[in-house]
């Protein structure tokens, strides 16, 4: 057996896939999650369908400059992603609130 430091030796990063390998959050979760956040926020409304608007947001704003994107952090794509999909459905939700308790329940 190789000793555990001579196995590392000139590795320089290591990747992991997170979403459904390492973190088993499905879509069934991300909607409830949105139903929280609808909860928290006193909004009515149906998760299922802010959750469907906000991916919509989200390919629109990683395709808007595909050859030169614009960097954002999750946070704030999701915050940008949350205020489309709640002004999509007219509500008065608090987009930054919301992405910061995504961002929690996915910690």
């Amino acid at each position: 057996m190789v000793g555990r430091k001579k196995a590392l030796v000139g590795v320089r990063a290591i990747a992991f896939d997170a979403y459904g390998t390492i973190i088993d959050f499905q879509e069934e979760d991300f909607i409830a999650a949105f139903a929280e956040i609808l909860g928290r926020q006193g909004l009515q409304g149906d998760a299922s369908r802010l959750w469907r608007l906000f991916l919509r947001a989200a390919y629109r704003i990683r395709n808007e400059n595909h050859e030169f994107p614009t960097y954002l952090r999750f946070q704030e794509a999701w915050a940008w992603q949350f205020k489309e999909a709640f002004a999509r459905l007219r509500l008065k939700g608090d987009p930054y609130d919301a992405a910061l308790y995504l961002k929690g329940k996915l910690a």
